[in-house]
């Protein structure tokens, strides 16, 4: 009896993107105050304002965009993003910090696929009406393991340290 494993051949874009050493791909929004390499008036240099993230950078990036967005707040994928606002004047407790861990265990596994979530770590600070978050996972598809991501969510919102 033969297996034809034709069917799952890698597009051109995987291929492509295997050849340039990297799997991931997305755009780093934060953009550099030096908009050329050179000052000079009429250096020859291009502009590198937008600079690229490749694979576990634009995996981390997707991770963070996520926990900073609301759904709804994406036009053309309302479902994205977790709803972490609706806790901010809530009163700090444990209770709070559960539905906090509950929230983000459910939604980040399901939106982005490509992280494993190993643990979830939620302070609730009452004297200074903050959570800290710590969110432990890993990317087993590029072998990157023991990834952590701090954050507090606090009356400025949910601010990654």
């Amino acid at each position: 009896m033969a297996i034809r494993l034709d069917n799952l051949k890698q597009s051109t874009t995987e291929v492509n993107s295997l050849e340039n050493g990297y799997l991931y791909k997305d755009i780093d929004l934060d953009l550099s105050f030096d908009r050329y390499a050179k000052k000079e008036l009429y250096s020859k240099s291009e502009p590198n304002d937008l600079s690229e993230l490749q694979d576990g950078s634009a995996i981390l990036n997707s991770v963070k965009n996520i926990l900073t967005t609301t759904p709804g707040q994406k036009l053309l994928n309302p479902t994205i993003g977790l709803d972490l606002r609706s806790y901010l004047f809530e009163s700090v407790s444990n209770t709070i910090s559960y539905f906090i861990g509950l929230d983000i265990y459910n939604s980040l596994g399901v939106q982005e696929p490509r992280v494993n979530l190993n643990e979830i770590t939620i302070e609730g600070i009452p004297d200074e009406n903050l959570y800290r978050i710590a969110i432990g996972f890993s990317i087993p598809n590029l072998d990157i393991y023991n990834l952590s991501l701090n954050a507090t969510l606090n009356k400025e919102g949910y601010v990654v340290v």
